[in-house]
């Protein structure tokens, strides 16, 4: 939500820049405008694509968190050990996704990603 703030901001800077200066300050308020409307567009277009991207990645997630359970219960040890692989790749995605679900970019991680606890 900051980063469309920031946007709306340029544009409005940009627009004030352009219709109520002279001259010199005209073409930095349209190349403001202009470079905000371009920037808001590819995050308004990208957003959703970030979305599903997480989102199949959380099924992925859910998906190995069920493989290991089944595999802990059939006690086969040379599939706990090919998982052991997977739960460490799983557990780094979810730290990350954790971590930029804090910071400006909580827009784009769903917070479904807060309810995953890392695999063990």
């Amino acid at each position: 939500m900051i980063i469309l703030t920031i946007l709306l901001v340029a544009l409005l800077i940009g627009y004030f820049l352009n219709k109520h200066s002279s001259c010199v300050f005209e073409d930095a308020g349209i190349m403001l405008m202009a470079f905000a409307v371009i920037l808001l567009v590819v995050y308004l277009v990208t957003l959703p694509l970030v979305r599903i991207d997480i989102n199949s990645q959380i099924a992925e997630y859910k998906s190995v968190e069920s493989t290991l359970n089944q595999a802990r219960e059939d006690n086969n040890q040379l599939e706990n050990v090919a998982l052991q692989h997977k739960i460490i790749e799983k557990n780094e995605w979810l730290a990350g996704q954790v971590y930029w679900n804090s910071t400006l970019f909580d827009l784009c991680i769903p917070d479904e990603i807060l309810e995953l606890k890392p695999l063990r």
